[in-house]
């Protein structure tokens, strides 16, 4: 079943203990919480006989404005687990910009679903149809929405040149991290070689090259990713303005905020 919910959309899940009505699911301010229609889908999604819960955000940009940023439609998915609806699952639509593809890779790595991340990976290297964001595309879009009331339809600005070989020499680092948490090190070696041939000499991957090394031989001292991460993250500390390109506070409300540890999740 499944039921179309219009305007600002809140979903409640209460129950009567006899004296008054306790929430069923762990969100303060009740599921969805979404400007837009809101889809709404009970289904049985683990086949155990509960009946659980799919959002899912239809386009819509009139509200970017508050974003401050594109918007994401996205799905969520609540399954019961025994005493309240617990958030499962939370999807993203298809990316439209190259640090979409990364993060949302860096978060399928986080729960190991390694070849959804490993696709988004060489996505973000090799698909021209990804786009470039900016600080100048995150204010031409601010101030876009402003002066269409919502719906932005002026001429972005030019690509920056500098986020691609930044986030691709990234990619190139995360798909070596997975190889080796697979006990792939041919793959992982191969994929290392690649990142130094096609980037070693760029100034703005460089950074990306020289954490990508430091885990490097910090792993083929001890061959523990453990080791590994901890050099990558000590690297990210160092250097924080690696950090900026992959997410932080000009790519919109929907966007992690980088810190050190998420360069390596494998300790």
């Amino acid at each position: 079943m499944e039921s179309i919910l219009s305007g600002f959309s809140r979903i409640e899940i209460l129950e009567w203990n006899s004296v008054q009505f306790i929430s069923l699911h762990p969100d303060e301010y009740g599921l969805g919480g979404s400007w837009n229609n809101l889809k709404i889908e009970f289904k049985d999604i683990d086949k155990n006989g509960t009946v659980d819960i799919l959002l899912t955000e239809p386009e819509n940009r009139t509200h970017d404005i508050w974003l401050q940023g594109h918007r994401r439609t996205y799905t969520k998915t609540y399954i019961w687990n025994g005493s309240e609806y617990a958030l499962f699952n939370y999807e993203n639509a298809q990316p439209d910009y190259r640090f979409e593809a990364i993060q949302d890779a860096d978060s399928f790595t986080n729960r190991q679903e390694f070849e959804k991340a490993l696709t988004l990976y060489l996505d973000s290297i090799n698909n021209p149809a990804l786009l470039s964001w900016s600080e100048a595309t995150q204010f031409n879009f601010v101030q876009n929405i402003h002066v269409t009331e919502g719906n932005p339809t002026l001429t972005p600005p030019p690509s920056d040149p500098v986020e691609y070989p930044r986030l691709a020499a990234y990619a190139y680092y995360r798909i070596m991290l997975i190889y080796l948490a697979q006990g792939n090190e041919a793959e992982a070696t191969t994929t290392y070689n690649t990142l130094l041939e096609t980037f070693g000499d760029d100034p703005y991957a460089h950074p990306y090259v020289e954490m990508a090394t430091a885990f490097w031989e910090a792993y083929q001292s001890t061959h523990k990713m453990y080791d590994g991460c901890a050099a990558a993250i000590q690297y990210a500390v160092k250097h924080p303005d690696i950090l900026i390109p992959l997410g932080s506070d000009y790519h919109g409300w929907q966007s992690h905020t980088y810190v050190p540890e998420d360069v390596c999740p494998f300790r």
